[in-house]
């Protein structure tokens, strides 16, 4: 199997919002002809520690959260 545009437009359109499997608050892909000028956005960071495993340091991602300005994407580019 190949994984073609067609695949990642359909799984980007389904109506569940994409977490990539808990690790962030749940997305949805929207189609507009402009986005808009800034959006809450949340995230967390976690490193590799040796003898520890994964290490959170940026904090909970339901309150790490800023404005963050938002860029349009040109699919044809």
């Amino acid at each position: 199997m190949r994984l073609t545009r067609a695949c990642v437009e359909a799984y980007l359109n389904r109506a569940e919002p994409y977490t990539a499997r808990g690790l962030l608050l749940p997305v949805t892909h929207e189609h507009r002809a402009q986005p808009p000028q800034a959006r809450r956005t949340c995230l967390s960071v976690a490193r590799w520690k040796d003898g520890e495993g994964w290490v959170t340091q940026g904090g909970d991602m339901n309150e790490n959260c800023f404005t963050a300005p938002q860029l349009p994407i040109d699919p044809d580019e």
